[in-house]
């Protein structure tokens, strides 16, 4: 099964993406933590943030985070799961830290 499922975001004719011109792409610093794994971009909001990241100069791990924050609060605490006899609401809590390093 080579098939790949149908999403929202397909178009009669899709374009490759076009790469990345080698003078703009920066390394990343000294102790930046590795981008998270592909398994991380699956399903709906990882199709959101392929579709969102073209277009912004945003982390796509930010546009993520903020997608998952941004459910669970319409979302609500109407919704839940069990684990044992603890509920877990949808709710989460993000914070976003620019890394800026300035040199003396």
């Amino acid at each position: 099964m080579s098939q790949r499922a149908a999403s929202l975001f397909d178009t009669e004719a899709p374009d490759p993406p076009a790469p990345a011109p080698a003078d703009l792409t920066l390394p990343a610093p000294a102790g930046w933590p590795r981008p998270p794994d592909a398994g991380a971009h699956h399903g709906l909001a990882g199709e959101l943030v392929a579709a969102l990241a073209p277009h912004t100069e945003a982390d796509p791990v930010a546009i993520l985070g903020q997608l998952l924050a941004a459910f669970g609060a319409a979302t609500g605490r109407g919704a839940w799961f069990c684990v044992e006899a603890t509920r877990h609401h949808p709710n989460e809590f993000l914070v976003l830290v620019e890394g800026v390093r300035y040199s003396v």
